[in-house]
């Protein structure tokens, strides 16, 4: 809670009068419900709720009765017993009345200067000083945000001053016959302007529109920036996949077993490379045999592993090689060479003899062994 000093407009209603004293006499709109506006040290605004509640308060309202009235704020805002003298220019009258939004008073101007001042220099505004208790309390009033409210609310005079604080709701205007004119003007006639937010369209105080710009521009370039980030991510995460495909690609190439670098070294020793070598031209000659002519051009591009799928499938249609691993397709082309050995020998040109012509044969093959181990046996002991 915060205690503050208020200076706030006022209008004028009714009949005002010069008396014969040269007094001036009338009636003024000394104050109103709503949202008023200040200003902060830091050049922000504050938006502060006058509830009806706490203007119709019956000891706020009291206080305004007889309060003195001087010619501009003091300079230390508020009027005591010690500078009353020198300040004080007229009184407040006892008489006040609720009109709709606005509290009436009645007023008498009594200083020689003050009259002048309103008749000739143009000093005719009137504005409200008071303390109130202030409460951060942030809401909507009548469609109006507010973020403060004023309580205890406390008035301690009424000066004449050349502009109000928003603009003069009216002014004291004194024709050539020196007789005192009132020119109301309704709140909805200040100087306003309109602004919109999303699709509501609304009317503003300029400070108020001036603010409400700036913040809208500064949410514009946040959503620029988020745009801006959100495009910067999507192109690096196609980078970031474009690099995880080459990583697979290159991946695939080096699982081929025929090339593949032991873990754990920098290259293959000369054994390894030369039992790849010798693997990957055994599996090439192997799928020049095989394969159709129309399949053979891009063996030296293929992976040695892609060869041996590709003479699988050329020679078992049927089995599908979907997710099997090196080991299967290394055992299922291997067992595709043993079927077409196999193959190769023709057992019906083979000429079978019979029984007697095969024990011949083997008879005379003996006898010749035999002949062969006698003769180096006695080439043996003559040497001794």
């Amino acid at each position: 809670m915060e205690k503050v000093c208020r200076f706030d407009r006022s209008e004028v209603s009714g009949d005002a009068v010069l008396t014969e004293e040269g007094y001036i006499r009338a009636t003024a709109i000394v104050t109103r419900t709503g949202i008023f506006l200040y200003n902060n040290p830091d050049g922000t605004l504050r938006r502060e709720l006058r509830h009806p509640s706490d203007v119709w308060d019956e000891e706020s309202i009291s206080s305004m009765s007889l309060i003195p009235v001087t010619n501009n704020h003091p300079n230390n805002k508020l009027v005591n017993s010690k500078n009353f003298k020198e300040l004080a220019i007229g009184f407040t009258g006892e008489t006040i009345k609720k009109d709709g939004d606005f509290i009436l008073a009645t007023l008498v101007i009594t200083d020689h200067d003050g009259v002048d001042y309103v008749k000739n220099q143009g000093r005719k505004q009137l504005s409200l000083g008071y303390t109130v208790d202030l409460h951060q309390d942030d809401g909507v009033y009548k469609g109006e945000r507010y973020d403060y409210r004023q309580k205890n609310i406390r008035y301690n005079h009424l000066a004449i001053v050349e502009k109000a604080r928003a603009g003069a709701d009216a002014r004291i205007a004194l024709d050539s016959m020196d007789t005192v004119e009132i020119l109301l003007k309704k709140e909805d006639q200040m100087a306003k302007r309109k602004i919109k937010i999303d699709q509501d369209e609304m009317m503003v105080e300029p400070e108020i529109g001036d603010y409400i710009d700036r913040l809208q521009m500064d949410v514009k370039n946040l959503q620029d920036e988020r745009n801006r980030v959100e495009m910067e991510l999507s192109r690096m995460r196609e980078e970031l996949e474009k690099a995880f495909a080459e990583r697979d690609s290159m991946q695939a190439k080096m699982d081929d077993p025929a090339l593949k670098v032991p873990v754990g070294t920098v290259s293959m020793d000369s054994m390894a490379f030369q039992s790849a070598v010798k693997e990957r031209v055994r599996v090439i000659t192997t799928a020049e045999q095989t394969l159709d002519k129309s399949k053979r051009q891009n063996l030296d591009s293929m992976s040695t592993l892609d060869i041996k799928k590709a003479v699988i499938s050329q020679c078992r249609k049927t089995i599908s090689l979907d997710g099997k691993s090196f080991a299967y397709v290394d055992a299922m082309f291997d067992t595709i060479l043993d079927d077409r050995l196999k193959s190769a020998v023709n057992v019906d040109n083979v000429e079978f003899l019979t029984e007697n012509k095969n024990l011949d044969s083997q008879s005379t093959t003996m006898s010749a062994r035999d002949k062969m181990i006698s003769t180096q046996k006695d080439m043996h002991k003559n040497k001794g």
